[in-house]
């Protein structure tokens, strides 16, 4: 802009000193001839003042072009080189995005895999372990069964064997009885004839009664021997069984 304005200026002032000397030689010629050259000398000189500052100006104008080119240049070669940086590392970045979402799909499989088997493991126990139940109810079923029937057998063998003993000793009190009722009509009969012969009577009820009790407490023994002979039998029985009884659950567990 600075450069257009003073072109304009010269150019201005030159169209001005030309007019004026154009009038004054038209006027005069023969009487204004050192003014003319005076004139024409400034012309020139003045013409020779625009071209050399055209030149000046030309010449800062290739200078400055050229340092805005320079300029240029490097901002080109830093916005390349910028752009090479911020490539790279975008692609840097990118690369561990997507590393990063690869390791976390692979983590999110991983922990799906592993949450699958807990799942099925849990699952498979929990099947085992109603399967365990089960076969220990039956088992406890079996047992508790086995239990109820020998229990059952066993009181009726108790009931079978206090029968046989309450029958028993019906038979013996029945028996004596008899023999005691026998007894006494002997006696009886024996005292009617106790004045004939009551010294020998006497003695031989009393041989008698004496062999009559030894029976009774002969046969009383006898009754209680094979009465705890026979319980000591059932208890030994019994106790068996509960051995047994434990020794299979036990193993069933």
């Amino acid at each position: 802009m600075g450069y257009s304005m003073k072109q304009a200026v010269v150019q201005s002032l030159e169209t001005s000193l030309y007019h004026n000397t154009s009038m004054t030689l038209n006027k005069s010629t023969r009487d204004v001839s050192p003014n003319r050259v005076k004139i024409q000398q400034l012309q020139e000189k003045l013409q020779s003042q625009v071209h050399d500052e055209d030149k000046s100006t030309a010449n800062k104008r290739e200078f400055y072009e050229q340092k805005i080119k320079q300029i240029d240049d490097k901002m080109s070669r830093a916005q390349l080189t910028e752009d090479t940086k911020f490539k790279q590392m975008k692609d840097q970045i990118s690369k561990l995005i997507e590393g990063i979402q690869t390791e976390q799909m692979s983590r999110d499989l991983l922990d799906e895999r592993k949450t699958k088997e807990l799942k099925l493991c849990d699952n498979n126990i929990q099947i085992e372990l109603n399967v365990e139940r089960q076969n220990r109810r039956e088992s406890e079923a079996k047992i508790t069964k086995m239990i109820d029937e020998r229990l059952y057998g066993l009181k009726l063998d108790l009931a079978k064997e206090k029968k046989i003993r309450e029958e028993a000793e019906e038979r013996y009190n029945r028996t004596f009885g008899e023999s005691i009722n026998r007894l006494q009509d002997e006696i009886e009969l024996e005292n009617k004839l106790r004045e004939e012969n009551s010294q020998q009577l006497v003695n031989k009820l009393s041989d008698e009664i004496g062999k009559f009790h030894e029976m009774l407490v002969l046969e009383r023994k006898r009754e209680v021997r094979e009465r705890k002979d026979t319980e000591e039998n059932l208890l030994k029985l019994l106790e068996e069984t509960c051995i047994r009884v434990e020794k299979t659950i036990v193993n069933a567990q």
